[in-house]
């Protein structure tokens, strides 16, 4: 019969897919972890580091923005929108810009 349609589906490509897409979502997450607890512990110690905290906090942020966007959870998003305002400010006070 003509105009049939096939709906076969190739499982390999759709659990590749789904690998890639768990092996970003990973690696975003280590990396905004690790990011966001220096930041945090620089900003918070005494002495000439604490202000590469708020550098290592901006460095953080484009993580946030991708990982919050690929799970559109956009409340979050735009509160990392904010951080990062307060990121460049503690940038431009401490490092006298």
């Amino acid at each position: 019969m003509t105009g049939e349609a096939n709906f076969s589906v190739d499982w390999g490509s759709v659990y590749e897919k789904q690998r890639r897409d768990a092996l970003v979502d990973s690696a975003l997450q280590i990396a905004l972890a690790v990011l966001s607890i220096v930041a945090a512990y620089l900003v918070a110690s005494d002495g000439p580091w604490q202000r590469w905290g708020y550098v290592v906090g901006l460095t953080s942020q484009p993580f946030w923005f991708v990982a919050t966007w690929r799970a559109r959870q956009y409340g979050i998003l735009l509160v990392a929108i904010f951080y990062t305002g307060a990121w460049v400010q503690g940038i431009a006070n401490r490092f006298s810009l």
